[in-house]
């Protein structure tokens, strides 16, 4: 298991004692604050290196960030 992965499950650990009407959230937030720190920047495109998802193309995640 590398880092990232590590160090997204235990922020989804932290981020879960809040309540949340939509879990989904809780795990868009989660990979925003990791594409923010691990690219260094608040650009919403490159955050999508970083970011596991079934997403097709790049759009499709920068468009559920955005939301």
């Amino acid at each position: 298991m590398n880092n990232v992965s590590r160090f997204y499950d235990e922020l989804v650990k932290f981020v879960s004692q809040l309540p949340w009407a939509d879990r989904r959230h809780l795990y868009v937030l989660v990979w925003m604050v990791l594409g923010a720190i691990a690219g260094g920047s608040v650009n919403l495109t490159g955050w999508i290196t970083t970011v596991e998802t079934k997403a097709r193309y790049a759009q499709s995640t920068q468009r559920r960030f955005q939301r």
